[in-house]
């Protein structure tokens, strides 16, 4: 594979279309130098050309900053209102706004493998500065595909995960010799062994069906049930972890920072009087022992009485309207009232002539009865109370003229107690800065004495929340693993439940057979190839190291993690290696991958030199860049490459161009090289 043009278009720093011409001329020159200063564009290039092959899908693309965060597709192409600007160039995404006209940040680029010719072309276009829609094509030949089966194509051209063995940050790729933030999986398929597990896995995925073909409802669906259990459980160690993970990169900032922190208020204080110090804090003490004293009891007394006591117009008008519902006929008077009516009938028959009859005596007690009603319902007045019985507005005005009486009173009491509260913080405050004055001594060194103690006091709340999280996370995980450790000996047990003697479970039984012996087969392919990269490795080290006694050499373990060995046989340490060693070893190791996988892309290296001393640099340039590919696309720095060093690679650059960007997001390419090979 040879890359023969890219084209870039507003992404990025890019504004407006930049391309570069990739062909080589006939020859072994095979390197093509894109110059860029500082923050001109040479990441945006790096990283456009990645996005072409990976687009934005796996959220490690969207990864961004430090410690990295994860944006969503909207926010990684958009921009996220803060320090990401988004794929689409900003100054592109404010014209259109103007223009009221769509936008769209596109990377386009043709290669040739063998005497077939690419072109593929990825893009993302918003028609209203808010959100996107993302397009992809490729051209194999005369065949033009998009969307789902151009990923496809493209995926089989230069499969994704492969993309970051071949593009790559000089600087960063130092993290492969630390820690591996790639799965194994990703180095199978580097090396073209992860066919092998994909294969078992399929063929295991069969013999699971051929066995659960004839279990029981019941069984299918309690299988299902701890399936269910068995990949929430895994979702929730997968969580903890990667909580525990991000605790653990806060805890290794905050923790040194706040020894540093400690370390300077040390040095900021004085060394006042031991004696006049000791009786400031003595004072502090007992202030804020009143304090906190004086403030219980305002908690417990203002809060009940504050609402009535700053409102004596409302009582007063809470008593006027009881006092007229106490003067009005009440529940009482109905009660005689309905007393008197029952009683008048017989009232009448004693006392009244013989001559007026049965139903006169009635009419004449109901009309009475009515008349007296009237009367007491005349008197009943509306309002608030009217309603309220007899005997609990007496009691309410009783504790009503209590309250208003002793108002004046429990007012100034409550004022005083207030002032109390006002009077000791103040106390409090003049001698905490007292005691500020005594520790620093120097006035011009307060102000700072005191930003370190808040900064202290805030550091030493984030480090206890965060191992708080730590614990509570920890005994999450636990959790989560023993529900795993008990969801997978359930799933066991009812599958081995229903076994069946059946033709099915004699086929799922021989194709497990074959499943383990691929996978034997896996892990012994993979043992050798690793024993070939470890042996490339050592070879590549030592072209790349220049007079080095501390490396003898490099082990790799089970996960490709790498292990430097003394001239002892002992290991040593990583934190004992430098920067610059670091990334030299990484970059051996990218080497070797590449030797023994065998595939033919083009490596395309941002600050390629980094941090690495200047003998190892010249190595680099001599054994490294014009070996590493049969095309090498090097973004480097005005001071990376100068003088000696441009000239020690200069027989095998075939083309350059340098980067412009004025402004930091107007970026264009244009032909020719940024130095010379003089001294810069």
């Amino acid at each position: 594979m040879k890359f023969t043009l890219i084209e870039l278009e507003n992404i990025f720093a890019y504004h407006g279309k930049a391309h570069v011409d990739l062909t080589l001329p006939e020859g072994d020159k095979n390197v093509l130098l894109i110059w860029g200063r500082n923050g001109m564009g040479k990441t945006s290039f790096l990283n456009a050309v990645k996005l072409l092959f990976t687009g934005i899908e796996d959220k490690r693309v969207r990864q961004v900053g430090f410690p990295p965060k994860t944006l969503s597709p909207q926010q990684y192409v958009m921009g996220d209102a803060s320090d990401w600007y988004g794929i689409i160039n900003r100054r592109a995404v404010k014209r259109s706004s103007a223009d009221s006209q769509p936008v769209t940040a596109r990377i386009m680029a043709m290669w040739e493998i063998s005497d077939r010719k690419f072109k593929a072309e990825r893009s993302w276009t918003s028609d209203d500065g808010a959100t996107f829609r993302e397009q992809l094509f490729i051209i194999d030949g005369e065949e033009r595909l998009a969307g789902a089966e151009a990923e496809e194509r493209l995926e089989t051209i230069l499969p994704k995960d492969y993309v970051g063995f071949f593009f790559f940050d000089g600087e960063e790729v130092k993290s492969l010799s630390e820690t591996v933030d790639r799965s194994a999986i990703d180095f199978d398929r580097l090396l073209r062994i992860s066919f092998i597990s994909e294969l078992a896995n399929e063929l295991e995925a069969v013999a699971k069906e051929r066995q659960r073909k004839n279990l029981s409802e019941k069984i299918l669906s309690d299988i299902a049930n701890t399936e269910g259990s068995l990949a929430r459980a895994n979702r929730n160690k997968q969580a903890a972890e990667q909580s525990l993970a991000d605790i653990e990169e806060s805890l290794s900032i905050d923790v040194p920072e706040l020894r540093r922190l400690q370390a300077r208020r040390e040095n900021l204080r004085s060394g006042a009087s031991e004696n006049q110090r000791v009786d400031l804090e003595t004072r502090k003490r007992a202030l804020e022992d009143e304090l906190d004293e004086a403030q219980a009891v305002v908690a417990d007394e203002v809060p009940l009485f504050a609402p009535p006591l700053a409102n004596f117009h409302l009582l007063q008008e809470t008593l006027r309207a009881l006092e007229e519902r106490l003067s009005a006929v009440g529940a009482p008077e109905a009660i005689m009232i309905r007393r008197i009516g029952e009683a008048l009938p017989a009232w009448l028959e004693e006392l009244a002539a013989e001559e007026i009859t049965h139903q006169a005596r009635a009419r004449l007690a109901a009309a009475l009865t009515q008349k007296i009603e009237s009367l007491a319902n005349n008197q009943v007045p509306g309002g608030l109370f009217s309603g309220l019985e007899l005997a609990r507005a007496e009691r309410l005005r009783r504790m009503l003229i209590r309250l208003i009486e002793s108002g004046p009173d429990r007012q100034a009491i409550h004022l005083a107690r207030l002032n109390e509260v006002s009077r000791l913080r103040l106390d409090l405050s003049q001698v905490t800065d007292a005691l500020l004055r005594v520790e620093v001594g120097s006035q011009a060194n307060l102000e700072e004495f005191r930003n370190v103690t808040k900064a202290i006091a805030d550091l030493e709340n984030s480090i206890a929340e965060a191992n708080q999280k730590k614990g509570l996370q920890q005994a999450r995980l636990q959790e989560a693993v023993q529900e795993l450790a008990t969801s997978r000996t359930r799933l066991d047990s009812l599958e081995a439940s229903q076994a069946q003697a059946s033709k099915n479970s004699q086929e799922a039984r021989y194709i497990r057979r074959i499943s383990r012996a691929l996978n034997d087969l896996r892990e012994a392919m993979r043992t050798e190839t690793r024993q070939q990269i470890e042996t490339r490795i050592n070879q590549r080290l030592t072209e790349l190291i220049y007079e080095h006694p501390l490396i003898a050499s490099v082990q790799l373990d089970d996960t490709y993690t790498m292990h430097f060995i003394d001239g002892s046989g002992d290991r040593i340490g990583r934190s004992s290696l430098s920067s610059g060693l670091r990334q030299l070893a990484a970059t051996a190791l990218l080497w070797a991958m590449k030797d023994v996988a065998g595939h033919d892309v083009p490596v395309i290296i941002d600050t390629p030199l980094g941090r690495i001393d200047r003998e190892n640099q010249l190595n680099l340039l001599t054994n490294y860049y014009p070996k590493i590919s049969h095309q090498v696309i090097i973004l480097p720095t005005n001071s990376e490459l100068e003088g000696a060093k441009l000239a020690r690679l200069r027989p095998f650059i075939a083309r350059e161009y340098t980067i412009r960007n004025d402004r930091g997001d107007m970026g264009a390419i244009e032909p020719g090289g940024l130095v010379g090979d003089e001294t810069w």
